[in-house]
Order: C-alpha cells, then sequence, then structure tokens
C-alpha cells in the first residue's frame, strides 16, 4: 500500500506521460508503471520491447529510467528507421467496456445523475516525434475479460470491467493507468431504472491528461425504456474534472455527437446465456 505522503513523491500525470524519450546504441530502458513492467531496447535501427508480467504495484513510477533488463526476457523485435526517439502513451481500450457497479444503482422516472467511473487504459509505444509518431505495440494497463453485451444476434463483443459509480473522483486513488470517465444518466422512462451492467463505448471518446488526471470527454445517457435503444451523447469539449486539461489521444472510431444504442441490461437480459 501507499503511505499518505505518496503523492508528493510521484511524477505529476503530464510528467509521468507526455515527454519523448531518447535512446543510445544498445541501450536499454525500463518503464514501471502500477504493475506493468517493461522494456525497451534499441540495437541497430531496431526496437526490443518485453513487456515483464508482475503483481508488484511501484508507488514511484520508473518512466524511462536506464537499466539493464532479466536475461530471461521474451522481446518482440520491430524493424524500423533512424529515429532513435519513443514515445510511451496511454491510449483507450478498442472495444466498449461493459461496467458492472459493485453496489446496485436504481433511478427513479425523470430523475438522472452525474457518475464517475474510472477505466483501464492501455500502453501505447511509438516511435518518432510527437507530430508522426509510428505505432510499434500497445498492451493492456490491466486485465480485462471479454463478455458479450445485448441479445445473441444483434449483441457486441466487449470487455468487462467492475467499478463502482462515484459522485466525485477524488473518491477513488487516481491511478496512473486508469482514466476518468464523467456519466452522465438519465431516466426517461415511467419506470425505475434498476441496470446490472451499463455499457461504456470508450472507442468513441477522448483522452486528455491534466496535472492529476487522465481522463475522458463526457457522456451522456438517456434510458427510454426496456428493450429500447437509448440516446448517447458526447460532449465535444474537456470534462471540469480539473483545470488546464489537454487533450492527449483522438477517438479511436470517430462518431458524431448522439448516436443510438443498447447501455443498459438486466438480469432478464443476462438470463439468456
Amino acid at each position: 500500500m501507499r503511505g499518505s505522503g505518496a503523492r508528493e513523491e510521484e511524477p505529476t500525470t503530464r510528467e509521468l506521460w507526455e515527454k519523448i524519450t531518447s535512446f543510445e546504441e544498445g541501450q536499454a530502458r525500463l518503464w514501471h508503471i502500477g504493475t506493468i513492467r517493461f522494456w525497451i531496447r534499441r540495437v541497430t535501427e531496431e526496437w526490443f520491447i518485453a513487456f515483464e508480467e508482475t503483481g508488484e504495484y511501484r508507488a514511484h513510477p520508473a518512466a524511462g529510467e536506464e537499466r539493464e533488463p532479466p536475461p530471461e526476457l521474451k522481446w518482440n523485435r520491430y524493424v524500423a528507421g533512424k529515429t532513435a526517439k519513443i514515445i510511451v502513451h496511454p491510449v483507450l481500450p478498442d472495444r466498449p467496456i461493459v461496467i458492472k457497479p459493485t453496489s446496485p444503482v436504481k433511478i427513479l422516472p425523470d430523475r438522472g445523475s452525474r457518475y464517475f467511473i474510472h477505466v483501464p487504459v492501455w500502453i501505447s509505444i511509438m516511435e518518432g516525434s510527437s507530430k508522426n509518431p509510428l505505432l510499434l505495440q500497445e498492451h493492456p494497463g490491466d486485465f480485462l475479460s471479454s463478455t458479450w453485451f445485448g441479445d445473441p444476434d444483434d449483441g457486441e463483443l466487449c470487455f468487462s470491467f467492475t467499478s463502482d459509480l462515484y459522485k466525485n473522483p477524488a473518491e477513488r486513488e487516481d491511478l496512473p493507468l486508469m482514466a476518468v470517465c464523467p456519466l452522465n444518466i438519465r431516466n426517461g422512462f415511467t419506470s425505475i431504472l434498476d441496470f446490472q451492467r451499463i455499457c461504456v463505448r470508450v472507442p468513441h471518446l477522448q483522452l486528455y491528461s491534466g496535472p492529476r488526471y487522465l481522463c475522458t470527454n463526457e457522456v451522456e445517457l438517456i434510458y427510454r425504456g426496456a428493450g429500447q435503444q437509448s440516446h448517447i451523447t458526447f460532449r465535444e469539449s474537456a470534462p471540469t474534472i480539473e483545470p488546464d486539461l489537454k487533450r492527449i489521444a483522438l477517438p479511436r472510431i470517430p462518431v458524431n455527437r448522439n448516436i443510438i444504442k443498447k447501455s443498459f441490461e438486466y438480469i432478464k437480459s443476462l438470463s439468456l446465456y
């Protein structure tokens, strides 16, 4: 566990992610962010990247420390160019995430509330400058199991994650491999909205970096009734979580501000599987 003074020792979100790391010939560097540890080595215009499975949480992240890797690592090898620079960057997962709240949430008719959920980010390793980087590899920042959301015929493959719905992002400790997603849920139907799972389509979201948080733009979900689709709106501006937010990633899948899709699932529909 981290002590109460850990925040003072850690780099800010921007110090951790927003930098370009240069390599000399044969040099190896270590990143250890949260529980993810990986090495990058530069050899004769090639990149060698190795991720090591570890459950060890490092309170003070390593971000490009020169360090000799252990001999037993399994490397991925990339033929590259003469640019000996690397950008390690957070990105959102490439599938929707189905959130299962840790405690039940029931919303009365014509009522709504703003929540904050924490979604895992992936680690993206790119070669080059910040203007025209080339993707080498992406790696999940946390293990996410697969799940099917929706009906057997017209559902979609998603990731599954258990998280509470918080009223304030500070209720949960901000972690380097999590992004805060503001979620407005409104019940536009005549009966209580009592859902077991909620689908958040993170490939449509932008990613922002601030002094403290990684966060996404705000999502609004309006429930229209059992068996009906939800009205989903993606706000185009940065959320009001903290000042001086900078957009660092565009949506993987661009979309208009509004789409209509299923967002909520109940015990009745879960019994189909």
